[in-house]
């Protein structure tokens, strides 16, 4: 039986083996027709650039010429210097004048020679003083540019006067009878600066060429000299049949990347295109061969590569057949390994564990129990395995002393974590009781079932203790709070009676004794009647500060903008008197006392009124939701607030500015301030002397809770 196995292994190997070599294989051959697009695709890219490069080249270097032709041609100044010129040509002046003008433009553009001629073709005037006559095609541009009478640039010729190609432009002049008199010539040597320009490749190459042609009857001519040829420009020609040609298809009219033979009969990669504005074709070149020459070593690399990949995947084939078994023993052997491992990691964490755990299978059975649980219950694990959850635990309810059960049906059944009831007693062995909480949660499997369960509880006696304690401090400060509260009360209450004793019977002192007792006694009156008020008013103030905590009202959605309005109404007396502009934008649906945020805008309004600057106070209102809270912001145009009085003004009886100028009792802002805190909000103040203040306060957001209201977002009261 064995043998039969491992005869089907080794053939299951070798069709594995034969299988791969198939697929290295075709893989190496794709990968080779892969770099062989690659390779023939960069070298189009790189044709055509080079050709759009070489033809923006040209185009921009003829505009150029062009454009010192039109100079001259618009040139009223020029041809009035021509004209004289005919006139009198031996006039040294006019003659050295026209030189300097030309031999500027002669050496900034690079020309052979600027010369001068008559329609006929006679030469009047050259820089070069060799010149003495043109050649019958020369003559041949002069006449047409003279009949046209416009600038004509004409194409490559060869001149058999000179023994050179020419390529000139013909800048015609005429008198005040529109008739041609003159023609302004420039001429250029392609040799200096266009053939160059053809002939040169960015890149290196052994075989790659640019060739300019144009159609010449029934045959294309090429009018630069060849990389492979000499003296072939303008004088080498070949027939339009030759379709094979690169150059023969560019004159023939196609565009783009042609694959055929060049004028050697050469296999080439070419882009072929016309050059605008002329009669000229660009063909950009390269030899086949020289292109793919590295792909031969590429092929004897991917060759070489496979053959050696195939010998590596049978080595690993014969390898992985002697090495599986032991590789499966020592795999058995390391998980073992790992689950002692994992087995004393388990132990650790679970021994090192503060509270007491225990584990039971989903029978109810102790599989594992630290020391802690131990401890609480006493048993030691040992004793405790192997036997039954309610054996082992004896929970009872604090109140009723009946009998607690571990919900371990519940968590097996429905997987969920279910606690304790609260007031839970754990009975030891030896009958100490002692106040615990816990929960016992489901341990899901690999195979998301449920077959055990874990019980983690803790000792609450500590906590308990802590609670009882606190409980008490807190009745004991509720007591203190109402007996401070009713202190204030009475306080404040057996004050005021007094205190409105001594301003009514000194006020009726005043009516009675008014310039009586005298100035003095008069201005010591005012004193004490003003005195009395003021602490009236500090009381009551005082009142209400140690009330905002006690005798509040309960929290409630709250329409901030209705709020507002109150508060504005409360203050029309000091609005109407200091001329205040009130607006705000839209405010939003809070969560607060009503009356306690109507008296938030009340103090903040009122200080805003009271200590404003010369102009007419302006305060505006509006808030913003910032990470789940609104920011109500109160800005005014007052006189401000130094950086270092920031925290100082929210304090109680805190006041920056003697009582005779600014009336009050110092405790608006504290009112502010405490009222913001019982909401569970900030308050805080931007300002600089002299330019107003901001203030800022947060109350609680409710969802959905800005109120639209019809009409413009702002208001102004």
């Amino acid at each position: 039986m064995t043998e039969h196995l491992n005869t089907g292994s080794k053939r299951l190997l070798i069709f594995l083996a034969c299988s791969l070599c198939i697929l290295i294989l075709l893989g190496g051959y794709l990968y080779f027709r892969y770099e062989t697009n690659i390779i023939r695709k960069d070298k189009y890219n790189e044709l055509k650039a080079i050709a759009e490069l070489k033809i923006n080249q040209i185009t921009q270097w003829r505009k150029e010429r062009l454009g010192d032709a039109n100079v001259f041609y618009k040139s009223a100044f020029f041809e009035r210097s021509i004209e004289q010129f005919l006139i009198n040509d031996f006039n040294a002046d006019l003659k050295n004048e026209i030189r300097e003008q030309l031999s500027i433009i002669k050496t900034q553009s690079g020309y052979e020679n600027i010369f001068i001629t008559s329609p006929a073709g006679k030469v009047l005037f050259s820089l070069d003083p060799a010149l003495k006559t043109v050649d019958t095609i020369t003559n041949g541009f002069i006449t047409e540019a003279a009949f046209l009478q416009k600038v004509i640039i004409t194409d490559l010729y060869y001149c058999h006067l000179h023994n050179k190609i020419h390529y000139d432009i013909m800048v015609p002049f005429t008198n005040r009878n529109n008739i041609s008199i003159a023609i302004l010539v420039f001429r250029v040597d392609p040799n200096e600066y266009l053939y160059p320009l053809i002939q040169s490749w960015p890149t290196p190459s052994r075989s790659s060429e640019i060739l300019i042609v144009r159609k010449n009857g029934d045959s294309v001519l090429f009018l630069n000299e060849l990389r492979h040829r000499t003296h072939t420009a303008l004088s080498f020609q070949l027939p339009l049949t030759s379709i094979t040609i690169a150059a023969v298809k560019a004159v023939l009219g196609y565009q783009g990347i042609w694959e055929g033979n060049d004028y050697r009969n050469v296999e080439v990669l070419s882009y072929v295109c016309k050059v605008p504005g002329t009669p000229w074709y660009m063909v950009a070149k390269v030899d086949r061969s020289e292109i793919f020459s590295e792909l031969s070593y590429r092929a004897g690399y991917i060759m070489i590569f496979t053959i050696v990949l195939i010998i590596l995947i049978a080595v690993a084939i014969s390898r992985f057949y002697f090495l599986r078994q032991s590789n499966i023993y020592r795999e058995l052997f390391l998980k073992e390994k790992d689950l002692a491992q994992t087995q004393e990691e388990y132990q650790t964490t679970l021994y090192s564990i503060g509270d007491g755990v225990v584990i039971a299978d989903k029978t109810g059975i102790i599989r594992n129990m630290n020391p802690v649980a131990g401890q609480l219950i006493g048993w030691n694990e040992s004793d405790a395995k192997g036997r039954i959850l309610g054996e082992v635990f004896r929970i009872v309810n604090e109140k009723t002393n009946t009998r607690v059960d571990i919900p371990i049906e519940r968590v097996l059944k429905e997987g969920v974590v279910e606690r304790l009831p609260d007031q839970s007693l754990i009975i030891s062995t030896t009958g100490m009781k002692t106040p615990i909480a816990g929960n016992c949660s489901p341990i899901i499997h690999e195979n998301q079932q449920i077959n055990s369960v874990v019980f983690v509880f803790r000792d609450q006696t500590a906590e308990r203790e802590a609670n009882k304690k606190l409980n008490q401090t807190n009745t004991e400060l509720e007591r203190s709070n109402k007996e401070l509260e009713q202190f204030a009360y009475v306080a404040s209450h057996d004050l005021q009676e007094p205190l409105r004793m001594v301003a009514s019977f000194t006020q009726l002192l005043y009516k009675r004794y008014n310039n009586v007792l005298g100035k003095d006694a008069d201005e010591f009156i005012h004193y004490i009647v003003d005195g009395a008020n003021r602490m009236q008013r500090l009381i009551q103030d005082l009142l209400s500060y140690s009330r905002i905590n006690t005798r509040s009202g309960s929290f409630n959605p709250v329409d901030s903008h209705l709020a507002l309005g109150e508060a504005i109404s409360n203050l029309q007396v000091a609005i109407i008197e200091s001329g205040a502009i009130i607006t705000n934008e839209d405010l939003p649906l809070i969560i607060g006392d009503h009356g306690q945020i109507v008296q938030v805008f009340q103090n903040l309004i009122g200080n805003a009124i009271k200590f404003h600057s010369e102009e007419k106070p302006r305060i505006h209102i509006s808030a913003k939701l910032e990470k789940g809270e609104w920011i109500f912001s109160m800005k005014d145009n007052g006189i401000g607030i130094e950086t270092q009085f920031f925290d100082k003004i929210f304090l109680i009886f805190q006041r920056l500015h003697a009582g005779n100028q600014y009336p009050g009792t110092g405790i608006g802002l504290a009112i502010c301030h405490r009222i913001i805190q019982r909401h569970e909000g900030r308050i805080w103040v931007e300002s600089e002397p002299g330019k107003g203040s901001v203030f800022y306060f947060s109350f609680h957001r409710i969802d959905n809770s800005t109120i639209h209201r019809d009409g413009n977002s702002s208001k102004t009261h």
